[in-house]
């Protein structure tokens, strides 16, 4: 009975240092892995012009997280000490950045630089007939142009440039620059109600102060009549 009682005795101790110790090993790592965490902070701008890049791409190769610059080119967010940043953008050379090791403060900032990435295709030279007697025709039924001013001003029209608007789509470039700003804004106001204008009081009070003073109007605008008895002019509503 005794020999039972300390043999029970003694696996409880053990157990207990057991614990103790994998307590006492698991609170060391997690003090050493606070100690690795750095805020990363910084901004991507264009090498050629450091103008800042929109809506860039910074990520952690180790964890797969990062976070998106935003229109400022401004980017923040939590690693540790010894990982591998990525940057990459759309248009520009994809880099990456080291976090040193032997950081002293737990804050880390870069102004990081992308080049450009340009890729130059060969020549290629493009011909509107398909046969040689159809050149011939095209070139006997050839209508002279304008002058190159004439031309030029023709192309520059208001009702021109409005027609090649609506029909000309955006590029690549573009689409992700309208995407980012789309999510940009759908961030800002996440977890309450997005931001409407209609309901903002300063704006009334400016619209009303401005359609008083007749600002709303061009000057050539500023006085129309509502109906036969009233009109609007610099001055307000009048009879």
């Amino acid at each position: 009975m005794k020999k039972t009682f300390f043999h029970l005795f003694s696996i409880s101790i053990a157990i207990l240092f057991s614990l103790v110790n994998c307590s006492s090993l698991y609170a060391q790592m997690l003090n050493n892995t606070n100690n690795n965490l750095v805020q990363f902070t910084g901004v991507v701008i264009d090498a050629e012009t450091t103008m800042p890049i929109l809506y860039a791409s910074v990520g952690n190769r180790r964890t797969k997280r990062g976070a998106l610059c935003d229109e400022n080119g401004f980017f923040s967010f939590v690693v540790q000490k010894g990982d591998t940043v990525r940057f990459s953008a759309v248009g520009y050379v994809t880099s990456a950045l080291v976090i040193p090791t032997d950081l002293v403060k737990d804050s880390y900032t870069v102004i990081k630089k992308l080049k450009r990435d340009n890729i130059m295709l060969p020549t290629a030279t493009i011909y509107p007939w398909p046969k040689p007697h159809e050149f011939d025709d095209a070139f006997m039924t050839l209508q002279v142009p304008d002058d190159d001013l004439k031309r030029a001003k023709r192309n520059l029209e208001r009702e021109t440039l409005r027609e090649q608007g609506e029909v000309l789509a955006m590029d690549g470039r573009e689409n992700f620059n309208y995407q980012s700003r789309q999510y940009a804004r759908q961030m800002y106001s996440y977890g309450q109600e997005p931001y409407r204008g209609i309901f903002d009081p300063m704006a009334w009070i400016k619209f009303f102060k401005a359609m008083k003073k007749g600002e709303l109007f061009g000057p050539e605008t500023k006085r129309f009549e509502i109906d036969e008895n009233y009109i609007i002019d610099e001055d307000g509503i009048k009879e």
